[in-house]
């Protein structure tokens, strides 16, 4: 896929090259949002970089930076949203990544009384 593809049968160093295992969780099911990694997964791209991509869906609703501090994850797509209150919750994970085109949201039931933000 790129110029810095490992080939065992063109270059023996790369033959004992292991590759380093990466627990990447998803917020949500496996949609349309997670496909550039999907295709990387099958296309080989991420094994071209030396890396090997696990995708990991969550089972139902998890903290991510719970699952990563526990050892589960190694890194983890998330909403903005969270990371802004871990890192007001001086939790030590740090968002490096724009990944999702959503910047994320509230929602609330219209009609309750909400008008704006405090």
């Amino acid at each position: 896929a790129n110029e810095q593809t490992c080939d065992p049968s063109i270059d023996q160093k790369c033959a004992s090259t292991k590759l380093v295992h990466i627990r990447l969780g998803l917020e949500w099911f496996i949609n349309p949002d997670h496909l550039p990694l999907v295709v990387a997964i099958k296309e080989g791209i991420f094994e071209d970089f030396g890396l090997n991509v696990e995708l990991i869906e969550p089972k139902d609703h998890w903290e991510a930076e719970k699952e990563i501090l526990d050892g589960r994850l190694d890194v983890a797509v998330t909403e903005p949203l969270h990371l802004a209150v871990d890192a007001m919750n001086s939790k030590p994970v740090l968002g490096f990544s724009r990944f999702l085109h959503t910047d994320g949201g509230v929602m609330y039931k219209k009609g309750v009384g909400i008008n704006r933000p405090r």
